[in-house]
């Protein structure tokens, strides 16, 4: 999705948010694919062989990531479970700092706000579960 088609609400969160540090990085990461970004210092991928589950992940969160998910509770990540989203930040070298979490009768939404491990960048971003 690019920019120009977003929401004049979802175009004013990406400004507020700096969400394309995060995109651009996604971007990146999408173009290059996983082993030719490891050991890049702008990602924090293991030196292990991932499986077809992580991976299955990996690419699902980087194209949310990349149609500008996450940013508010209408438009939230969708189909990562909470230690995979956690695991996906983890990648772009974002740390968990504090959450918030609303439960509804058939999912809960997680409002979570992550701090770049080396830049000090901070942005909350939301991830809807499903129960």
């Amino acid at each position: 999705m690019e920019f120009n088609n977003l929401s004049e609400k979802i175009q004013k969160l990406v400004i507020d948010k700096n969400y394309d540090i995060l995109r651009d990085k996604a971007l990146v990461l999408q173009e290059k694919s996983i082993d030719a970004c490891r050991g890049d210092e702008d990602y924090d991928i293991p030196d292990f062989k991932l499986n077809n589950a992580t991976l299955e992940v990996i690419n699902k969160g980087v194209q949310q990531i990349i149609n500008y998910k996450g940013l508010s509770f209408q438009a939230p990540f969708e189909g990562l479970g909470i230690s995979d989203f956690y695991f996906l930040m983890d990648l772009f070298c974002f740390d968990m700092r504090r959450q918030r979490a609303y439960h509804y009768d058939e999912y809960s939404i997680d409002e979570i706000l992550f701090k770049h491990s080396k830049t000090s960048f901070e942005i909350w971003l939301v991830n809807k579960v499903l129960k």
